[in-house]
């Protein structure tokens, strides 16, 4: 389960992500996991998020690249085994 740094009082649904709560994981690690958007923008729709809170894109700093390295990684590796040019995916 991804941790949460807010109060029970400010609930987070990315800080509860768990198969228990309905959510289809297709990856995790100490550090990230990532499931099935439940209301996908595209036929496939992945979303890989840090299992430490973080707000917004604009909360990441200097202190999170490693982090954000090892989710490009994650989402990079089985495209580039089902060998997909870039004009065959979306990233975002």
């Amino acid at each position: 389960m991804a941790s949460c740094c807010f109060p029970s009082s400010d609930h987070c649904v990315f800080c509860d992500v768990t198969t228990e709560k309905g959510f289809n994981i297709v990856y995790e690690d100490n550090d990230l996991i990532a499931f099935h958007d439940r209301a996908p923008g595209a036929k496939s729709h992945i979303l890989i998020i840090p299992r430490k809170h973080v707000g917004t894109v604009k909360d990441l700093g200097r202190q999170h690249r490693d982090l954000c390295k090892q989710s490009f990684i994650v989402v990079l590796k089985p495209l580039m085994c089902k060998n997909l040019s870039f004009s065959q995916y979306f990233l975002g």
